[in-house]
């Protein structure tokens, strides 16, 4: 159905987005979320704050696109 078929173009969407990031600093917005920080391999990796749509925030360390650590 529609929605679905939304959902699956969301996902292939993030894939090439991911794909096309490289190494470094750099800023994502992913609906209501935002990452700043740092990407290796276009994933979130190493230092970086995450932004909540409602108002939440994580600053703390990543790895392989999941917060890692303390925060």
């Amino acid at each position: 159905d529609t929605e679905n078929y939304s959902v699956l173009m969301i996902n292939y969407h993030m894939k090439t987005i991911f794909k096309q990031l490289k190494d470094g600093k750099g800023t994502f917005y992913h609906q209501k979320k935002k990452y700043e920080g740092d990407f290796i391999s276009g994933k979130f990796d190493g230092q970086g704050i995450l932004y909540y749509g409602d108002g939440d925030v994580y600053k703390g360390g990543f790895k392989d696109n999941k917060k890692y650590g303390k925060g």
